[in-house]
Formats: structure tokens, sequence, C-alpha cells
């Protein structure tokens, strides 16, 4: 694959988010949650079929719950959905897990939810990578507020 094109002078004034391509066709990036001056909540779409045109939104949320505030966090697409997982919020570290279930239409807009996992969760903490496998997510390192894990 060879990159031919980049997205450039995008102005984006968080640090500690987390980012992942949009599910399926769609030629977008959604970018969760960050820090700047405090913990953010927000889902930002940076749309990308013009890459020299860059289209940036914030997701309109379609339901009343969503991911607490938080930044240094693990995003993925899966299934149709981004997810989130840890990270460090104002009310210290986490390990839950969250998906947001996109709609269509011209501007983005989604439903979050918070998901149950059917093993046990790792630890809390922020700082980690993550990474996806079928339908599992394998978490590695990060800290948990006492030490940096070295666990997977």
């Amino acid at each position: 694959m060879e990159i031919d094109q980049c997205v450039r002078d995008v102005n984006f004034d968080l640090a500690g988010h987390a980012a992942t391509k949009a599910p399926g066709d769609w030629d977008a990036i959604f970018i969760f949650g960050g820090y700047g001056g405090g913990f953010s909540d927000e889902t930002h779409c940076l749309e990308c079929a013009e890459p020299l045109a860059p289209e940036w939104s914030v997701l309109q949320e379609t339901s009343d719950e969503k991911p607490p505030r938080r930044a240094h966090h693990t995003t993925w697409a899966h299934g149709g959905g981004v997810w989130v997982f840890g990270g460090a919020s104002s009310r210290g570290y986490l390990n839950d897990v969250w998906r947001l279930t996109l709609e269509g239409g011209k501007h983005p807009r989604g439903r979050w939810r918070e998901c149950a996992c059917v093993v046990e969760k790792p630890v809390p903490r922020e700082g980690h990578t993550g990474v996806q496998i079928g339908t599992s997510l394998g978490v590695v390192g990060g800290y948990d507020g006492v030490s940096w894990r070295s666990d997977s």
C-alpha cells in the first residue's frame, strides 16, 4: 500500500485523544476524548473523501448515555461501530468498554452504549495500546496509577 496524499493543517486542540478509521467503506476518522485544559467526551469526525479538503464535525449523539470524559485510552473500529476502552479521567483510571453505533446521514450521528465483557476486564489504566484480534481486544501495558503494567 502506498500513501499518496496526506491530510494537513487540521486544527485540533487536544492531546491524549484516540483515533480510528471509520468502520466499513466510510472515508473518515473518528476521534474520541483527549485533554485540552480538561478531559473531553466529544466525538469528532474527520471526513477524508477529499484528503486535501477534509471536513471536521462533532458527532451528533442520539442517546443520553455516553462515555465519561477521558484521555490516554484506546479506540478501534469493529462490526460497524467505534469502540473505546479505558484511559484516565478526573475520577481516576478507567477500564470500561463503550460502543458507538453509527447511523447514516450527511453528518455523522451515533448512539453510545456501555458494554459488558465476557471475560475478566484488564485493570483500569491509561497510556496502554490495544489491538483487535478477531472479536477480542488485546490490551498491553499502560499505567494504573501505581506502576507501569507489563501484563497483556
